[in-house]
Order: C-alpha cells, then sequence, then structure tokens
C-alpha cells in the first residue's frame, strides 16, 4: 500500500471513527514462506503503518501467514533453499 493510499485510509477511519474497531494486517500475500530479507523489509514497513492506524478506538494487529501444506501456492516467491523436502505419506484431500 502506498503512503497516499495509507492518508486516504487513515483519514476515511478519522472521519467515520465508528466504522472499524480492529484491524488485521497480514504479513504475507501468500501461504509460502518468505525469504527472510523480504520478511524483514514488510515487518518494518508495518511498523510504521501500525501506529498510523492505531487510535482510541482501533487496535491492530498482525496476522502471520504461514500455513504448512499450502507451500506450493507461490513456488517463485518461496525460499528457495538446498533443505530435503519432506513429504507425508498419507496425503489428505478435501471432499
Amino acid at each position: 500500500m502506498s503512503d497516499a493510499t495509507l492518508d486516504e485510509l487513515v483519514g476515511l477511519f478519522d472521519r467515520y471513527d465508528s466504522i472499524v474497531d480492529e484491524i488485521a494486517l497480514f504479513s504475507h500475500d501468500t501461504h509460502a514462506p518468505l525469504p527472510l530479507a523480504e520478511f524483514e523489509r514488510r515487518t518494518e514497513r508495518l511498523a510504521r503503518v501500525m501506529p498510523r492506524l492505531r487510535n482510541d478506538h482501533r487496535t491492530v494487529g498482525i496476522n502471520l501467514l504461514a500455513t504448512t501444506g499450502h507451500h506450493e501456492e507461490n513456488l517463485p516467491g518461496s525460499l528457495d533453499e538446498p533443505w530435503n523436502p519432506v513429504h507425508d505419506p498419507c496425503p489428505s484431500s478435501c471432499p
């Protein structure tokens, strides 16, 4: 989110202060784990954004998106380390 969009959002929340009382910010776009440098870049941005979103009526938190089992959804943006992959021999599927 750009600073201009953030300014617009904060202005909206200030004008209509009862519209939102809690905000969840997500650490990831997808479930795949991020390289540490990218995660640090994102959390530095969150550290600057969160105080701007808080006021007497709003709480702000971070939802850390890291769900095992969904790592294949964004392989180009995932960690590319020389680790051995782990495979569960008992697959689980949703009906």
